[in-house]
């Protein structure tokens, strides 16, 4: 069977359950199950891995914005974890976003002591986004590291969460700002501000990672790049440039659709496969894959590019 690296797979650590944080996540809208495979890192997680065919899942928390001490204490449970199952586990970095000093220590911390493979960060701090100049340190950090950020959806502020509520249960109000529209829609806009800001021209070496095909972006790839191409935004770095050199996508959004769209607009090597376990299944990865095949739209070749061979080249990982 062909080696399968996840990238976008998340838990509820002992530290975070419970906390109001987690609430705002909207699982009461997922299957019960679901909550609890999200606290589980250990045999039950590995079952369905094999299950799933995937050789090393990278662990990450929830999105949520928590303490330094949370944090920290979150960071060592995946630490436990990957000590404890070292050729199946890896682990990605939950950090204080609302500290971004905080943010810049645990980030070398996890890194350095603990050799986790980057972060993965919740798309803004209540509302306030990371082209803010307060972030600088962070970003620099994360550069100096040669680490990569993944930023990763959140449910929108409180002050903006109204603008998805209609005529309609509130439910559905709540996961259209969340997982059916908003958020992902958010993550695109807040790398376009991140562009404008001119954060890449500051830190050309920077790693940023986006799940769910590319969270819209790469639709609207053209208009950006003819767009951004006027010569009144003075930016050193053209879109297309950021594009390439500093943005990488998983899959964690199984639509053959989008996956098409994703692979006209950017190169088989900066896209990875990913789950988005357990709040997507191990069987719709399967079929994902199966679906992806019959299609043709990749050589058996390109899709262990997409399976395994591109993590590895990005995290240094060598899996077989």
């Amino acid at each position: 069977m062909i080696p399968a690296i996840s990238l976008e797979d998340h838990f509820i650590s002992d530290a975070l359950y419970g906390s109001p944080s987690v609430s705002k996540l909207g699982l009461h809208t997922f299957p019960p199950q679901v909550v609890t495979q999200l606290r589980d890192i250990r045999d039950g997680r590995i079952r369905d891995l094999d299950h799933g065919g995937i050789s090393l899942q990278v662990i990450s928390s929830v999105p949520c914005l928590e303490t330094p001490e949370v944090c920290r204490r979150t960071n060592l449970q995946i630490a436990q974890s990957v000590k404890d199952f070292p050729t199946r586990f890896r682990g990605f970095a939950c950090l204080p976003m609302t500290y971004p000093e905080a943010a810049c220590a645990e980030l070398e911390y996890c890194v350095k002591e603990l050799n986790f493979l980057g972060a993965l960060i919740p798309n803004h701090a209540n509302g306030i986004f990371y082209d803010a100049e307060k972030y600088l340190p962070f970003w620099k950090r994360a550069e100096e590291l040669e680490t990569l950020v993944y930023i990763h959806p959140t449910p929108p502020d409180p002050t903006h969460a109204h603008f998805y509520l209609g005529n309609y249960p509130k439910d559905l109000g709540l996961m259209l700002g969340m997982h059916l529209w908003g958020w992902h829609a958010d993550v695109g806009s807040h790398v376009l501000r991140l562009f404008f800001c001119g954060l890449f021209n500051k830190f050309p070496r920077l790693k940023i990672v986006l799940g769910h095909m590319g969270e819209m972006l790469p639709f609207m790839k053209g208009r950006m790049q003819y767009a951004a191409g006027h010569s009144w935004l003075h930016l050193q770095r053209t879109w297309d440039q950021v594009w390439t050199e500093n943005l990488w996508f998983t899959t964690s959004m199984f639509d053959v659709t989008a996956m098409a769209c994703l692979i006209r607009s950017t190169s088989i090597g900066r896209i990875m496969y990913s789950v988005d376990y357990p709040l997507v299944s191990m069987d719709d990865g399967l079929q994902f894959i199966k679906q992806l095949r019959e299609s043709e739209l990749l050589t058996e070749e390109e899709i262990e590019m997409v399976l395994y061979k591109n993590a590895q080249k990005l995290l240094g990982l060598n899996i077989k």
